[in-house]
């Protein structure tokens, strides 16, 4: 029988003692002020006083947190009321005192119950004597469904079920605790009268809670409640294991956890996108990972003939990548942006969504999520924006999740050209059937095992340059079951992505169909190019992330010179900056992802904006992703550099994102382009949206920073100098500029919205530290060598509440140093 009280959408969260470390422990202060930040599950201790009444306190003495002494089983409720329950109650070691004589007392349990007659009761009883009270209290209060009683004591909580004839909600006692946590080493959960299982993460040195016990409890009907968790990194880590419920003292900063992604995906994508998310947690880290090696360890081969000596070109490999490209594609990485019914969902999964979910996936597996599970991706959308019979054909079979995907690639670069596609060299010539048989010599072909690739061809008499050439989609197989006729010389040897093959081939009149309009052949193919970018800007978002964690993980755990390693000042600043590029990162792929959806459904503004965003957020994720690998290298030291540890791979990678797609030179070049096209105001008006949407709160002087920004980049680009060859000296230096203006006011913004959701200025300050690269090492100076910030550096780095003036102050010094430089 699943329980009232376990109805929830989502992990519950949990006021424990209705917030301990944030108000006087279960007091009516404690609880009021998780009611207003939105709990509607409190957690309380129950003692029963001399006269029989039941009290919300958790020791059995006064003595800890009153100015009285003396056992509560001894007092009268008048005598226990006399005690000041705020008097000892402070947040800075006992220098000051600020509950102290405001007239908080012990409440009863029935005060609670009827002052908050919808929120839901976690009830700790301490006590046998308190057993008979308590569920007396509940029936005449009507809050027996209301509630869960939880206690150390098996027999205690035996008691409550027989007292209350099984109509309360209750948990397991220590020793039915125990036996779960070793049955789940074999898998399994005994079976149990508890309704839900409420354990500490650790107990006495030994992991309780991790997969192998979320799992078995799961499989065994029973929720998973963790206490007491109060750091950032620890809800995370739980949330991503897929705990169903976490207990805190700290309540406002695990409404912080809870919100960010909560807010973007919306009310009625939460629940879809919270388990989403949390599942992926726990198969990344457990499943992906150790594939994603094996992988790494044992790239593919190319085997050109079989044993009777017949060319057959085939690409062999590990058993590992094979395996991980199901488990991604099965999870829904590209089905979920094709199809409907999804994990429950009506329509089709949201892009945001979608990033958010390769997001996880790309912080440990760059190759194979990130190019051919990511052309897959690219592939059906430009099929569907360009052709709609080809669309209706293979759309489906890219999109499958049952194991019978077909896979995709694109073929641009030859050696006559590279970047400069308008040299390509390779022809089609239309058939009497109306397809085409396209022949030349292809560079850098990845993923050449694929079933379907799309091919740039000049057709026979087209004009010369990029105007000239056709998109073409050229099938691995014939529709007889035969090879199409191209050969795959080699294989290449790579610096990163190792697990993924990349080829030379050459293109012997194979087979392929027209795609959409022959004379829009490059700008049909740049559809699937910008997505591939998009792709990008996520797979560096991901990388960020995993070099801040690793360096953060390893940080904590470290010991230098008599100190724990993150608590150097000089580590703290490096760790500063690596968790600056991971939330900026993160942001600008949400950010582009928003626009694409609204892009893709006809939206102008956005359509507009994506022209340039696209590009910049690229070029600024490739080049600081690279910066993040090797700081993150560097920060673990000498085995940082050596191969069991994920640095040297996740250093490898992530420089073929800077090269895929447009090297920085030639993303820069595509900034001018399309600044030269009418571009420019679809870029000042969204970056101006997201600068005046920060106005109004602590991050307000962060938005006058960005506007300002955004003058000097129009009047810079109006001084272009008219020669086409000077215009190129300058381009990459403001598209960076570009880049940063726009990814700071979506920072701002959310830092706003952040601090207004949780009370923290944690991300105001971020952003304004990543705006300090306007003004280069001066600006960065003014704020990171102000040792003011080291006092709050443990939640600025793992997530937490920084106090709303700390991110204030960050914005006003960051935005009064960037004026007077730019007016010097």
């Amino acid at each position: 029988m699943r329980r009232e009280f376990l109805e929830h959408s989502g992990p519950i969260p949990f006021a424990h003692r209705g917030g301990a470390e944030e108000a006087p422990e279960n007091t009516v202060a404690a609880f009021e002020a998780a009611v207003d930040l939105g709990y509607r599950y409190l957690e309380t201790d129950v003692h029963v006083t001399g006269d029989g009444v039941v009290v919300a306190v958790h020791d059995a003495v006064l003595d800890r947190i009153t100015d009285r002494t003396g056992s509560i089983a001894a007092l009268s409720l008048a005598q226990v009321r006399e005690a000041d329950a705020g008097y000892r109650y402070s947040t800075d070691g006992g220098r000051t005192h600020p509950f102290r004589n405001r007239g908080l007392r012990v409440p009863t349990l029935a005060q609670l119950l009827d002052r908050w007659p919808v929120a839901r009761f976690n009830i700790d009883v301490k006590n046998d004597a308190t057993v008979v009270p308590l569920c007396d209290t509940l029936r005449r209060h009507d809050a027996l469904n209301r509630v869960c009683v939880g206690s150390f004591s098996d027999r205690r909580l035996a008691r409550v079920r027989a007292v209350t004839r099984g109509a309360v909600c209750t948990s397991m006692g220590q020793r039915a605790a125990a036996a779960a946590f070793l049955a789940s080493r074999a898998g399994r959960m005994p079976s149990a009268q508890a309704d839900c299982v409420q354990v500490p993460l650790r107990w006495r040195g030994v992991t309780v809670v991790d997969a192998r016990f979320v799992r078995a409890a799961h499989r065994a009907g029973l929720p998973v409640h963790v206490w007491t968790i109060d750091d950032a990194p620890t809800m995370t880590m739980l949330l991503d294991l897929g705990v169903d419920g976490i207990m805190t003292d700290r309540p406002r900063l695990l409404r912080t956890v809870l919100s960010v992604v909560r807010r973007m995906a919306g009310e009625t994508l939460w629940p879809t996108a919270d388990s989403t998310l949390s599942e992926l947690g726990t198969l990344v880290p457990q499943r992906v990972e150790p594939l994603v090696r094996l992988a790494d360890r044992n790239p593919p081969a190319l085997r050109q003939y079989d044993s009777r000596g017949d060319r057959i070109d085939e690409i062999e490999f590990h058993p590992a990548y094979k395996e991980l490209e199901r488990t991604v594609l099965g999870f829904g990485a590209v089905r979920a942006a094709y199809g409907t019914g999804w994990r429950g969902l009506n329509g089709r999964a949201p892009r945001p969504l979608m990033t958010a979910m390769l997001y996880m996936f790309l912080q440990s597996d760059q190759a194979i999520t990130g190019c051919p599970i990511g052309m897959m991706d690219a592939m059906a959308r430009c099929l569907e924006l360009n052709d709609r019979e080809l669309a209706a054909r293979f759309v489906p079979r890219l999109a499958d999740d049952t194991g019978h995907h077909m896979t995709a690639a694109m073929f641009l670069t030859e050696k006559a050209g590279g970047s400069d596609v308008g040299a390509n060299e390779t022809t089609a010539t239309r058939a009497d059937d109306g397809t085409w048989r396209l022949t030349g010599e292809k560079w850098f072909c990845s993923c050449a095992h694929s079933d379907l690739i799309l091919v740039l061809a000049r057709p026979d008499g087209a004009p010369t340059g990029p105007r000239g050439l056709g998109l073409f989609l050229m099938p691995r197989h014939l529709e007889d079951g035969t090879r199409n006729t191209y050969v795959i010389h080699r294989l290449k040897e790579k610096f990163g992505t190792r697990a993924m093959p990349s080829a030379e081939v050459g293109l012997r009149g194979a087979f392929a169909w027209q795609v959409g309009h022959i004379e829009r052949g490059l700008p049909q193919m740049m559809d699937m190019v910008n997505l591939t970018r998009v792709g990008i800007a996520t797979a560096t978002a991901g990388a960020m992330r995993r070099s801040a964690f690793e360096a953060l993980t390893h940080t904590r755990g470290r010991v230098t010179f008599g100190t724990q390693l993150d608590l150097h000042p000089l580590m703290r600043d490096t760790l500063a900056e690596l968790v600056v590029d991971s939330v900026a990162g993160l942001t600008a792929a949400m950010g582009v992802a928003q626009l694409l959806d609204r892009a893709d459904a006809g939206n102008a503004e956005a359509a507009a904006a994506l022209r340039l965003l696209t590009p910049l957020f690229k070029m600024h994720g490739t080049e600081r992703a690279r910066i993040s690998a090797t700081e993150a290298m560097e920060v673990r030291g000498g085995n940082g550099f050596i191969e069991e540890w994920p640095e040297p791979r996740m250093l490898r990678d992530v420089y073929v994102h800077a090269i895929w797609e447009g090297s920085g030179n030639v993303i820069a070049l595509d900034v001018l382009r399309a600044i030269e096209h009418g571009a420019l105001p679809g870029y000042i008006g969204d970056t101006e949206l997201h600068a005046e949407a920060a106005a109004g709160g602590p991050a307000a002087p962060l938005s006058r920073v960005v506007l300002d920004g955004l003058r000097h980049i129009e009047a810079d680009i109006a001084a272009l100098p008219a020669d086409p060859q000077e215009r190129q000296l300058p381009i990459r230096r403001i598209a960076r500029r570009m880049a940063i203006l726009a990814i700071g006011a979506r920072l701002a913004e959310e830092g706003n919205a952040y601090a207004a959701d949780t009370g923290s200025g944690r991300l105001v300050w971020l952003a304004a530290r990543y705006l300090t690269r306007l003004g280069g090492e001066p600006a960065l100076a003014r704020l990171a060598d102000d040792p003011m910030w080291l006092a709050h550096a443990q939640p600025i780095l793992h997530g937490g509440n920084v106090p709303l003036e700390v991110g204030a102050s960050a914005a006003q010094t960051v935005a009064a140093h960037i004026a007077v430089s730019a007016a010097a």
